[in-house]
């Protein structure tokens, strides 16, 4: 692919939810959108799962968990885990034992 044919491909628009995001290959949904199909592929008890790990800010262990469930990629795994942190901060705030800003201190990707 040349330089000039990349940049017809900055400001892909996902069909799903209309986001623009820059990308180096065409896609059609943006990372939220695929991360919530792969989290509609997590059966009942692997997402409690997940979830025990995200309140327990295992991170690692979160990524590595859905990870293992989906057969996907570490990157593809943590777009997974904090799409469902999203969730789950929107939905259940109260039990989360740090705000946002602390949840992720420490942790680098």
């Amino acid at each position: 692919m040349r330089i000039d044919e990349f940049t017809e491909l900055r400001g892909m628009k996902c069909e799903r939810c209309g986001a623009t995001w820059a990308a180096l290959v065409a896609g059609t949904l943006c990372l939220d959108c695929k991360a919530d199909d792969l989290l509609g592929k997590l059966d009942n008890e692997a997402l409690q799962k997940l979830d025990e790990l995200i309140f327990a800010r295992d991170i690692l262990g979160g990524i590595k968990h859905a990870c293992g469930q989906l057969r996907i990629s570490l990157s593809l795994g943590l777009e997974v885990f904090t799409r469902r942190y999203d969730i789950l901060r929107d939905i259940a705030p109260k039990q989360f034992q740090l705000p946002s800003e602390k949840y992720w201190r420490g942790f680098v990707s």
